[in-house]
């Protein structure tokens, strides 16, 4: 945090103290810095206010009101960069991406009930740089678009039971940093691998 915000022209040591002082940050036993609940309300209000009538204008969505209205709606919201679905035991299907084409996080862990990522993901191809889909147990399969995603750097498919195969150009994605598979079967990533070079 430290060296972004330095990188960004601030002086972060001396503000981070400074806002301590002030009882507006503190940091916590795992070096984390937390932010005063009013300061956090602030920030969402200034968001609202950008549009307060038309959320999928706003580059967050807080409120499940808003975020609801949008869905429905089939909003594109393209200041829209992070989606975080996690936990939704009813979604059984992403939504097309088309509508979110500057995201570059989805977090899907712990949706149970999904069993389709959208090929649409693919178009995301200059943006997306990470994919959470840890714990969706039913899920048997990536989407074969996902080896267009350029800027993927993190991948977690942790904790899949029902995986029967990797696309086979996962390889492809050259910018791929961080692949967390833990609880799938290492075998079938093996034998997909070799399938491949064969």
């Amino acid at each position: 945090m430290v060296t972004i915000l330095h990188e960004c022209g601030f002086y972060p040591v001396r503000g981070i103290e400074n806002l301590e002082d002030r009882g507006l940050l503190s940091v916590d036993d795992s070096n984390k810095l937390r932010m005063h609940q009013l300061l956090q309300q602030m920030g969402k209000e200034i968001i609202r206010q950008k549009a307060p009538d038309e959320p999928g204008k706003r580059c967050r969505l807080w409120r499940h009101e808003d975020s609801l209205n949008v869905l429905k709606e089939n909003t594109v919201l393209k200041f829209l960069k992070i989606l975080n679905l996690s936990h939704s035991r009813d979604l059984t299907e992403t939504p097309d991406f088309f509508r979110f084409p500057n995201l570059e996080k989805v977090i899907l862990k712990g949706c149970y009930g999904l069993v389709e990522v959208h090929e649409s993901i693919g178009d995301l191809e200059t943006s997306l740089i990470s994919l959470n889909l840890k714990g969706c147990k039913r899920l048997r399969k990536l989407p074969r678009t996902i080896d267009r995603l350029k800027v993927l750097e993190t991948l977690i498919i942790s904790g899949w039971s029902s995986l029967d195969r990797l696309p086979e150009d996962i390889r492809m994605i050259v910018s791929l940093r961080v692949f967390l598979v833990d609880g799938v079967d290492l075998g079938l990533l093996f034998r997909t691998w070799k399938e491949e070079t064969s």
